[in-house]
């Protein structure tokens, strides 16, 4: 499983600017007040489902983000049905592949060759 810390590492190594947020109080005002390009939210901030009111506001800005979580979508009480959904525990790979799905990080001629299957060109 990997930390805050190594989330951030990974995102910054992919090409992203990251915020880390370390509360869900800097979290809401991040969203609410920052000129933000995506959100990589952690949906149990503070041991509560408090990662969504950081969605709520960055889904009324119009603000792309993913959604980190061990819990099922059902949890969420019908809110952000469509947000990318990035299971815990996960790896880098489970990162690249839901950044992709989120639009977030467009795939490179390495990814597409080797997501083609044994013996692509």
């Amino acid at each position: 499983m990997l930390t805050g810390l190594r989330v951030e590492e990974i995102l910054f190594g992919l090409g992203f600017d990251t915020q880390l947020c370390h509360r869900v109080e800097a979290a809401l005002t991040a969203a609410a007040n920052e000129s933000l390009a995506y959100g990589f939210i952690d949906v149990n901030l503070d041991g509560y489902l408090s990662g969504l009111a950081v969605a709520d506001i960055l889904e009324r800005r119009g603000v792309p983000f993913v959604l980190a979580t061990g819990c099922a979508r059902q949890t969420f009480g019908g809110r952000h049905e469509q947000a990318s959904l990035l299971r815990k525990p996960y790896d880098f790979p489970e990162i690249q592949r839901v950044l992709h799905r989120a639009g977030l990080l467009p795939a490179s001629d390495s990814q597409r060759i080797g997501s083609a299957g044994p013996g692509a060109v």
